[in-house]
């Protein structure tokens, strides 16, 4: 009795082994590219969230000051004078006693001077009594372990007293 098999059964699998080799490490190198993709976007919203917060906790604390309380009294003391004898305000460091997990704020106040001539009214006061504060509110998030930072700016705008006339500041 003779057997003749020529291998074919062989070469078959073999090329179907290859097959799935290769389906299999394709798969793999796309689930990682994916994990990757998922991990960068939950840093960008750790990164959002914590400036977001950060200006949302400094806006509230702003709502609750006057125009004459330290932390908005700092922004408009902070200041140097050109040649001209112009003003320019420098930004001012707001420090922040919560620590976020994982995520770094800095935030910065910085204040606008008012245009010249534009005046504030209010209802029974004099020109020039009231003027129109603003400042920016700056803040940058960011991930130590990754070089990637969120940036957020926040206007903030109110009429108050004018402190050239009512003190000096």
């Amino acid at each position: 009795m003779q057997n003749s098999q020529s291998g074919s059964a062989l070469a078959i699998s073999l090329v179907i082994l290859t097959a799935i080799t290769l389906i299999s490490i394709t798969s793999l190198q796309r689930s990682g590219l994916q994990t990757k993709i998922v991990s960068n976007i939950q840093h960008r919203e750790h990164r959002f969230n914590g400036g977001d917060s950060e200006q949302q906790y400094w806006f509230r604390e702003l709502q609750k000051s006057i125009s004459g309380d330290n932390l908005l009294a700092e922004p408009l003391r902070k200041f140097t004078i050109n040649a001209l004898g112009e003003k320019t305000y420098s930004p001012v460091d707001l420090d922040m006693s919560i620590v976020r997990k994982h995520v770094t704020v800095d935030s910065k106040i910085l204040f606008i001077p008012p245009v010249a001539g534009r005046i504030s009214l209010a209802t029974g006061e004099e020109a020039g009594q009231r003027i129109n504060y603003r400042f920016n509110l700056d803040s940058e998030s960011s991930i130590p372990s990754i070089d990637k930072s969120n940036k957020q700016q926040t206007g903030i705008n109110f009429p108050a007293l004018n402190s050239s006339q009512h003190s000096k500041i």
